[in-house]
């Protein structure tokens, strides 16, 4: 009897599990538009989950529109269901997408703002804050919001020098956005509303930042080409011919060529460029100046072409060849500015200078320039020679300045030492340890700081601050007069 007790109360328990209805809606995986046109139809994508929901249920919203639920199960025939019940007025699922989009629940016909929920059965799904606007009024605030960020780049690119203002208005293209605003103000007015949309939509492509700032800067700074940088096979390819020969011998003629010919001077920026607080980019700048010394001749400008590089002078005749970019030197007649989102600085930025491979004579050039590395070495090796001969001198001088001042600081006459060393000397003839010394000095009104000193003195052993042995001659004098002389108490 117990036992078919206990049967009952679990089968009860598991029919009335069955028979509540319920839902469950995740943000997780959900798409819900949230901007419209007058009159326009709800768009939304629902991850949600039923069970034991009754296929009676309808959806609701708050601008009147309403469908039941088999009918929305109807149209989405892709979502599955784990079973209905024996009647089939139930449904149980697992959390999977129900699409709202075919559905007639209607925006209104009004431009503004509308707090929206939609409800199952009275139970609220979920509640968003709608706009609801026409493509003529989305297109003119979408206007107002570019034509107000272009106008604030257009200031803050103002406040640079010249050859930044150049750079930067030819990476952000505003040259070209400006027109284009002014055309789409122009004419949008005369485009059908399915026109409208697709241009809204391609006004989204049009990227003006909202902030413009330097967050580096050197002042004009000696450049040097890394070794890495330089490509002798470009250089004769611009010359038509191929490199042989010896590789390091011609880098060191181009190093020698530039020396005797050029200064080269670069000046280096880092400009952040944010179109959100999750969209930033990087612009390296950089304004180059070649000083002729004499007449260099005929020599080539050359730099790796990264890609995404812009020159401030675009009638500049640049040339490319084999992923390198070149110009002749004598087409460059004050200063060449360039700039890359490439993480490049002014240390290695990848541009050399050189004159054509055949006008170069390497004969003996590595070793030139080896012997002049190596002057540099051995000067450095005798300067560093001095200073540390000189240091020793100082320090072995205020070794014996300061031993000489310390004893007399502990010791006010020759005779203090004296007697504490012939005291020592005695105790130590008779066999007496050390600590038995210490002790006895200490009673009869030495300080630890004297007794310590004379012990240390007598063995002959390094004293803090002073020179060690055999350099302290004087601490081994008392010691010989000593025994010459032993004193008695």
């Amino acid at each position: 009897m117990r036992c078919r007790s206990v049967f009952i109360l679990v089968f009860a328990v598991f029919f009335i599990g069955l028979a509540s209805a319920s839902f469950e809606f995740s943000q997780s995986g959900s798409s819900i538009v949230e901007k419209y046109q007058p009159s326009e139809t709800l768009k939304a994508d629902l991850n949600i989950s039923f069970l034991n929901q009754s296929l009676s249920s309808n959806f609701t919203d708050s601008f009147g529109n309403y469908i039941y639920l088999n009918e929305l199960l109807e149209e989405n025939e892709e979502y599955h269901t784990i079973f209905f019940d024996l009647s089939n007025t139930s449904i149980s699922a697992a959390f999977q997408i129900l699409s709202f989009n075919w559905t007639d629940f209607q925006m209104p016909s009004i431009e503004g703002s509308f707090n929206y929920i939609l409800s199952l059965n009275g139970q609220e799904v979920f509640e968003k804050t709608f706009e609801v606007s026409s493509s003529e009024t989305a297109i003119e605030e979408a206007l107002e919001e570019k034509k107000s960020l272009l106008n604030a780049s257009k200031h803050e690119i103002g406040t640079y020098d010249g050859y930044t203002q150049g750079l930067l208005n030819e990476y952000l293209n505003i040259t070209r956005i400006e027109p284009e605003l002014e055309y789409i103000e122009e004419n949008y007015g005369e485009l059908t509303t399915e026109e409208q949309e697709e241009l809204l939509n391609n006004m989204t492509s049009i990227k003006i930042p909202t902030d413009i700032r330097q967050i580096s800067y050197t002042e004009p700074i000696t450049f040097y080409s890394e070794r890495g940088n330089i490509n002798l096979d470009i250089l004769a390819e611009i010359e038509g011919s191929t490199f042989e020969g010896n590789e390091q011998d011609y880098l060191d003629a181009i190093f020698l060529w530039n020396n005797q010919n050029l200064i080269t001077k670069v000046v280096y920026k880092e400009i952040e460029i944010e179109y959100s607080e999750e969209e930033k980019e990087r612009l390296n700048v950089f304004l180059f100046t070649f000083e002729r010394i004499g007449n260099p001749g005929e020599a080539y400008i050359v730099v790796k072409n990264t890609g995404d590089i812009i020159f401030e002078d675009i009638t500049l005749p640049i040339q490319e060849q084999t992923g390198y970019l070149y110009l002749s030197l004598s087409e460059v007649y004050g200063t060449l500015g360039m700039a890359t989102k490439e993480d490049y600085n002014f240390m290695n930025f990848p541009l050399f200078v050189s004159p054509p491979l055949n006008s170069l004579t390497p004969i003996n050039v590595g070793e030139y320039e080896r012997w002049e590395a190596q002057k540099k070495w051995l000067l450095f090796g005798l300067i560093l020679f001095l200073v540390l001969f000189i240091g020793t001198i100082i320090y072995t001088l205020l070794q014996i300045w300061y031993r000489k001042k310390y004893e007399t600081y502990l010791f006010k006459t020759k005779n203090n030492m004296y007697n504490i060393m012939v005291y020592i000397h005695n105790s130590k003839l008779k066999g007496v340890q050390n600590e038995e010394i210490e002790k006895n000095l200490k009673k009869a009104g030495w300080t630890k700081e004297q007794v310590n000193y004379a012990m240390q003195k007598y063995h002959g052993k390094k004293i803090a601050g002073m020179i060690h042995q055999p350099l302290n001659m004087g601490s081994q004098e008392p010691k010989k007069e000593m025994k010459k002389n032993p004193v008695k108490r």
